[in-house]
């Protein structure tokens, strides 16, 4: 029932089947893409005022900008992906006070993934297919992807109504195929997390200033060059 929908419309039909009566706000918003200012700045603001933070796009450009917001504001935040080929995914979260910031979050993330002493070159591409030498490429399908966003909404449930947290460790790497590091689907392994750096103290005051500031120093270009007229 999803097939041609906008993915942010789809996930409104989706939440409203489960539950008709939920009020959903619903942005098209390309962070950091070619939007004005103005929206950029709209979309920050509302996600300034969520209980959570969660990135599914696996774009470093949003994931800057999300964490930005998530760190500033002190908000938990939730992220994942799938590897190319679907070989498999990495969920993480970063709470204030308890995990690094994001961005911290997300560098020991790669540099543990860089200490494995495997190469993997399906970091570089930019859909869900992973070639190989001599092979038929790897693609990934519905099933990984729904597999790592199973993961992902485990993480926000506990993040949101559990004091005690149910996941020992705030990152997960996950496997889904023999391939890269797995040896076997469902191979898994926890991430320690090293606390690193502070969270933001709570802005007392949320102003439209505020985002603007922090647009125009993550991307000069934008905040001054496309203003919305």
């Amino acid at each position: 029932r999803s097939i041609g929908l906008n993915k942010p419309d789809a996930v409104k039909a989706r939440i409203q089947d489960i539950n008709p009566s939920v009020d959903v706000s619903v942005r098209r918003t390309l962070l950091g893409g070619q939007e004005s200012s103005a929206s950029t700045e709209a979309a920050l603001q509302s996600i300034a005022g969520c209980d959570v933070v969660i990135d599914a796009t696996a774009d470093a450009t949003i994931f800057n900008l999300c964490s930005a917001v998530a760190k500033n504001c002190r908000i938990p935040m939730i992220w994942g992906e799938v590897f190319a080929g679907g070989v498999g995914g990495i969920v993480a979260r970063a709470r204030p006070d308890i995990d690094p910031a994001p961005l911290s979050a997300r560098r020991q993330l790669v540099a543990w993934c860089a200490g494995q002493g495997v190469p993997w070159t399906g970091k570089e591409s930019e859909a869900y297919d992973l070639s190989r030498d001599d092979a038929p490429p790897l693609v990934a399908d519905d099933t990984e992807v729904t597999t790592m966003a199973a993961h992902i909404t485990r993480f926000s449930i506990d993040a949101l109504i559990r004091e005690e947290t149910i996941f020992p460790h705030s990152a997960y790497v996950v496997g889904l195929r023999k391939e890269w590091i797995f040896n076997a689907p469902f191979e898994t392994f926890p991430i320690v997390l090293e606390p690193e750096g502070t969270w933001r103290p709570l802005a007392s005051d949320r102003s439209s200033a505020e985002l603007t500031a922090l647009i125009g120093e993550l991307f000069p270009n934008v905040s001054e060059g496309n203003n919305g007229s």
